[in-house]
């Protein structure tokens, strides 16, 4: 192909705006045209809203296969075209997809045309990047089971000095920065594609370190106030990374679903057979494909399970069981006692709890006054507490049975869900009752449903502790729960 006046066109074509320089260079450097469907127009626009600085935070929310990673990969090679000197960070939680996306990047820069129209010849410069902290070199060091200590970067420099940096989530992106100092229009971005890896979604503790990485490393990356950031990925979890820029920092969504009032926004890329496949995980279909994640539910405890009292029968005993959290930021579990009594027909009532995040100190007033409040009650014995033996429970232990307080130590050896299947039978079966006019009793109940899919799990793990001790040896007649 022949173009008469190269740069001339090349500047003619930047002045139409992304959506038309995209889809001319990407038939000339794909070979085959680009199929624009119902989504796309939106998609063009944000590029050029966000070029144009219109928009300087923005989750851009789309389902697989609508070529986001394609046309940001373009979108870098159009700000060069128009600013060589823009400076780009680009991460991703994937090192191959960063691989593949700079190896073509750079493809598209050294094609003939685009070299005839915008005379860029990048030089790539293959760097290693110390992980930002020890959780991430932790981290890396398990990657596909590989034992790799430093993180691997890819830095692109235009003949201008426009550097773009190919950097993983993780890495700890030392002495580089999105954008120019001092410079006034466009100057570069930073530009997360898929922060977040589907493997580890469900964790909530690779959630929050995403999250952090952004807030304590890449939030510092920019050299100039106006620096845009933009996150594209297809939703996986309330709160991925998307759902916490949008809750903590006020970004601007645009998202798009697969299926509008039931018509297909991709039709290349999903035959009917390929839609009705997708649509048999909804949970999955929902957050992936129509950007509108929900909370997981878990298939081991169901609400209608519970049973509830007003008045309290007399109890045979009566026991406290307490979860320990290890440390109290946000993201951390609570601590909790709760007052647990079995009946004189051997049912299990829950009768008091205690849930807060608290200081080491603070959790020993609040355990010793639990237990006094409840052994001032003489109705019925008062038998013992007893705390799950870790780091933080571990010293309430010991200072507390130095004060005379039978208190034991629960050593949790079983993996939680194993519990919690043993313990559902006993809840199924109605041997287990709740106070109905408890303020606690919403937040204690929602924890349940989403087990073990939930953000917490400190009211949890008392409960099971204390149905194995009443209800142990109960009768439980299958034929009525199955």
């Amino acid at each position: 192909m022949e173009i008469k006046h190269p740069k001339y066109f090349g500047q003619v074509l930047l002045k139409r705006g992304f959506r038309v320089w995209f889809k001319y260079m990407f038939f000339v450097v794909e070979g085959i045209r680009f199929i624009e469907e119902g989504l796309h127009t939106d998609l063009f626009n944000q590029f050029d809203r966000i070029y144009d600085l219109e928009d300087t935070r923005v989750n851009i929310n789309i389902p697989p296969r609508a070529g986001k990673t394609t046309m940001a990969k373009y979108f870098l090679a159009y700000c060069w075209a128009r600013y060589p000197k823009a400076n780009f960070i680009y991460t991703s939680f994937s090192q191959d997809l960063l691989g593949d996306i700079s190896r073509s990047f750079a493809d598209i820069l050294e094609h003939p045309i685009f070299k005839a129209m915008y005379d860029l010849t990048a030089q790539i410069e293959d760097i290693e990047e110390s992980p930002v902290d020890s959780f991430w070199a932790k981290y890396l060091e398990n990657v596909e089971g590989k034992k790799i200590a430093k993180y691997s970067s890819r830095k692109v420099v235009s003949p201008l000095g426009g550097v773009i940096l190919f950097s993983s989530i993780g890495s700890s992106i030392t002495g580089f920065g999105a954008g120019v100092r001092g410079a006034e229009g466009f100057t570069g971005a930073l530009i997360i594609d898929d922060g977040n890896k589907p493997a580890d979604i469900n964790s909530k503790k690779m959630r929050d370190k995403v999250v952090n990485y952004f807030e304590e490393t890449l939030l510092s990356r920019q050299n100039n106030s106006n620096t845009p950031i933009f996150n594209i990925q297809q939703r996986l979890h309330i709160e991925d990374l998307a759902g916490a820029l949008v809750k903590k920092y006020k970004f601007k969504t645009l998202a798009r679903p697969l299926m509008v009032d039931d018509v297909c926004q991709l039709p290349s890329q999903y035959s009917q057979e390929r839609l009705e496949e997708i649509q048999v995980n909804d949970y999955m279909y929902q957050a992936q494909y129509q950007q509108s994640p929900f909370k997981k539910q878990g298939n081991i405890f169901k609400d209608e399970w519970w049973r509830y009292y007003r008045a309290l029968p007399v109890m045979q005993w009566r026991g406290i069981y307490g979860d320990t959290a290890q440390k109290i930021k946000e993201s951390n579990d609570y601590s909790v006692f709760q007052l647990w009594g079995r009946s004189l027909d051997g049912q299990a009532y829950l009768i008091d709890q205690w849930r807060g995040k608290v200081e080491s100190p603070e959790l020993l007033v609040a355990g010793r006054a639990f237990w006094n409040k409840h052994n001032a009650d003489k109705a019925s014995p008062l038998r013992h507490m007893k705390i799950e033996d870790k780091v933080s429970g571990t010293g309430l232990i010991q200072t507390l049975s130095r004060e005379g307080i039978p208190i034991l130590g629960i050593p949790r050896n079983t993996d939680k869900v194993m519990r919690a299947n043993d313990v559902a039978p006993l809840i199924q079966s109605g041997n287990v009752y709740l106070p109905q006019d408890a303020p606690w009793l919403s937040d204690y109940v929602g924890e349940f449903a989403p087990f073990p899919n939930g953000d917490f799990d400190d009211q949890v793990d008392p409960t099971m502790d204390a149905l194995t001790d009443i209800l142990q040896g109960v009768n439980i007649n299958y034929k009525d729960i199955v």
